[in-house]
């Protein structure tokens, strides 16, 4: 019985998503602990430029990566000082604000996987999931102590009017890894010829004439007389070193795992039906953010009937309308997201689409109005091996 029982444990997983034994998963978890347990943790600034953006022009900032330790997390700080010339039109802040800076933001890793590609907007969107938190937020209180907003790393103005100057801070969070206390995803840099990179897209639409809900910092500028940009990005990169390297052999099952966090969009959508959002295969859906963009407007709820998961066999996991998704996500994280934008949380209990079957989301909204579309963020957890397998995330709504 017992030889039978310790087989049974170290035999591979039948989960195609976690390919190794039950040794290896348990050996695992022990050099993760003693990796940080032993291990330093560093956050040290690897780059810094400022750029003069054209009105209207995307120029793309590549940060030279240090390969040096297990690398779990870059941040990003950027600063923009916005003039609107004596001619131009007043500038009116967009739905996110200072997150649309970027318009783009990738990551590839050392094996060539992609695993970050998506909007400023999005990853901030993840970022509030991962925190459980508005990012960089400060809450007020009555305390009479000095305690408060008294800095300011996220900042926007409401509006820039004509003939002045205003100044727009952000902060982004690029992630590895699966979070502060997990080193899966995380990637290890101390390699010869380790080669990543990671990729920053000014935001064309940082300042646009026309009125994008999502994709702009600010609307409402002038062609004729646009605002000029001066933008000083500088970059973190946080790595555990100073660990022993036998720990890597053990650390397979971590260093092996993808986290990715790409955005796809869908259009063709039709009203009062089930718009369907598909998850693709053979990877653990952690989130999906849904904007709906109804048109070039963003609703509060009152152009969606509802919203449903369903697996396999259209079995219903879940029914919900717009005002009680709002009450599951202020339960979580005190706040709405902004109009028209929906999270929805798995990290509980994560999509599993290799165990579950076919899985949708649908979107049945009541009114869809011409050039409606819905931008749909993922974060999902893969296996690298496994995902070079897998189907692209879906970027196509079918109609129920």
């Amino acid at each position: 019985m017992s030889g039978s029982s310790t087989a049974s444990n170290n035999g591979p997983s039948t989960n195609i998503l976690q390919p190794w034994t039950a040794q290896q998963l348990a050996q695992d978890q022990q050099a993760s602990g003693v990796l940080r347990s032993v291990g330093k943790r560093f956050l040290q600034q690897i780059y810094q430029t400022t750029i003069s953006p054209v009105y209207g022009t995307s120029p793309v900032i590549s940060v030279p990566i240090q390969n040096v330790g297990l690398i779990t997390k870059f941040v990003v700080v950027a600063q923009t000082t916005v003039a609107n010339p004596s001619a131009g039109s007043a500038l009116s802040r967009g739905t996110f604000g200072p997150f649309s800076t970027f318009s783009l933001i990738q990551y590839t890793d050392p094996a060539t996987n992609q695993r970050i590609s998506t909007t400023g907007w999005h990853l901030a969107a993840v970022t509030a999931r991962r925190h459980r938190r508005v990012p960089g937020a400060a809450w007020t209180s009555d305390s009479p102590t000095g305690f408060g907003a008294t800095l300011s790393p996220i900042a926007c103005p409401s509006s820039i009017a004509a003939n002045a100057n205003g100044t727009v801070n952000v902060v982004y969070e690029v992630p590895l890894a699966l979070g502060r206390s997990s080193l899966k995803g995380a990637v290890f840099a101390g390699a010869v010829f380790a080669t990543q990179s990671l990729q920053l897209t000014f935001n064309p639409n940082f300042a646009q004439n026309g009125s994008d809900p999502l994709g702009a910092v600010y609307t409402g500028a002038s062609n004729a007389n646009p605002p000029t940009f001066s933008t000083t990005v500088t970059v973190y990169q946080e790595y555990w070193d100073q660990f022993p390297l036998s720990l890597l052999n053990a650390l397979s099952p971590d260093l092996s795992t993808i986290y990715e966090i790409k955005s796809t969009s869908f259009s063709s959508l039709v009203a009062n039906s089930d718009n369907y959002v598909r998850f693709t295969n053979l990877r653990q859906f952690l989130s999906n953010v849904v904007a709906f963009d109804n048109g070039g407007t963003l609703n509060a709820g009152s152009d969606i009937n509802y919203f449903m998961l369903q697996s396999a066999n259209q079995t219903t996991e879940w029914k919900r309308s717009a005002l009680l998704q709002s009450y599951m996500t202020r339960n979580g994280y005190g706040d709405d997201y902004p109009a028209g934008v929906y999270l929805f949380d798995y990290s509980d209990a994560p999509i599993i689409t290799a165990a579950e079957g076919n899985t949708v989301l649908s979107v049945n909204p009541s009114t869809v109005n011409s050039n409606a579309v819905l931008q749909v963020g993922w974060e999902d957890l893969a296996v690298s091996q496994v995902l070079a397998s897998a189907p692209s995330l879906a970027g196509n709504a079918g109609v129920g």
